[in-house]
């Protein structure tokens, strides 16, 4: 083989393999964001929960609390 058809072969093995990336993780990465953030809604919740129940505190006391945590 000659350099030249090797370099042809070549071209048409790459052009012929699947692209990755691009428009299509789109929906991967937004299903992602969306998932990771509804078990952190669902802790604050409890904790609220937690909060009120074991501690006794009003609302927006629980709320302070956790808004300071996350800083």
């Amino acid at each position: 083989m000659t350099s030249q058809e090797i370099m042809e072969k070549g071209i048409s093995q790459n052009s012929s393999k699947r692209r990755k990336g691009g428009f299509i993780t789109l929906p991967f990465i937004i299903a992602n964001e969306a998932l990771e953030k509804l078990p952190g809604y669902a802790l604050v919740t409890s904790m609220m929960l937690y909060l009120k129940s074991n501690y006794y505190m009003t609302i927006v006391e629980g709320q302070n609390l956790i808004n300071i945590g996350k800083l």
